[in-house]
């Protein structure tokens, strides 16, 4: 797997999180 993919996804799910809360 792709470590910067990975952390990319990361970064995403993380932004998306704090937006929904």
């Amino acid at each position: 797997m792709n470590f910067c993919l990975l952390k990319f996804v990361k970064f995403v799910s993380k932004q998306y999180f704090l937006k929904t809360c």
